[in-house]
């Protein structure tokens, strides 16, 4: 996901200090099979991972029942290549087909009805972009409720475009504090912090509210 360029361990933790507590997570691209404890140990609370299944990248059950196993929660992100506006301009069809798959590992990986799968708009998206976007998101809502709750990652300006219509149940916010509308949005449940390596894991640092829809499988 984006990467961030002016953001770091102190100012992050100074900026969002006394909103509430927060939790400390990670994202990563890689399995954490045979490294969960570790993670644990390290302070970790939640570890997003991503659908679809079947990528190197994406979650497994096997995976799922470790995190759990170490007392882990898991954050579900479907992603595949939204770095640009080519990405949704199929719109509300290609949200569909998104959400079908999505549909498809949660369930493969033992997500629980009722939590959260978040779907990334990945580019600093221009308020040209919105319209298409938003489309997207109504064929991800389509197919997903009432089973699972629907996520947004992305830029402020997203985040508040899409919670705003009542396409996304909660928000979070990308590294990048330099896309548009990030500097000044605070309605995320989620906000990724800085890059680092837990475990040998290249990551990005994640701090949740409590209320991301975490989960761990059944």
């Amino acid at each position: 996901m984006g990467e961030g360029e002016d953001v770091s361990p102190g100012s992050t933790e100074k900026k969002w200090k006394g909103i509430e507590p927060l939790t400390k997570g990670m994202d990563c691209a890689v399995s954490t099979v045979g490294k969960a404890h570790g993670i644990k140990a390290s302070g970790i609370d939640f570890v997003a991972r991503y659908y679809p299944t079947g990528l190197k990248k994406s979650l497994t059950r096997q995976e799922a029942e470790g995190l759990k196993s170490a007392g882990l929660w898991i954050v579900s992100v479907f992603e595949l290549n939204p770095t640009e506006s080519a990405y949704f301009a199929g719109g509300r069809t290609r949200g569909v087909e998104d959400g079908e798959k999505a549909l498809e590992s949660a369930k493969a990986c033992g997500q629980p009805v009722g939590s959260v799968i978040y779907f990334t708009v990945d580019y600093d998206a221009g308020e040209d972009d919105l319209e298409a976007i938003q489309a997207y998101f109504e064929g991800v809502r389509s197919i997903l409720m009432p089973h699972y709750l629907v996520g947004v990652y992305g830029s402020g300006r997203v985040c508040r475009a899409i919670q705003g219509a009542g396409l996304a149940h909660c928000s979070w916010l990308a590294m990048s504090r330099g896309w548009s509308g990030s500097e000044d949005y605070h309605d995320w449940s989620l906000c990724q912090t800085v890059e680092g390596c837990v475990k040998g894991i290249a990551e990005d640092g994640d701090v949740s509210r409590g209320n991301a829809g975490g989960w761990q499988p059944q």
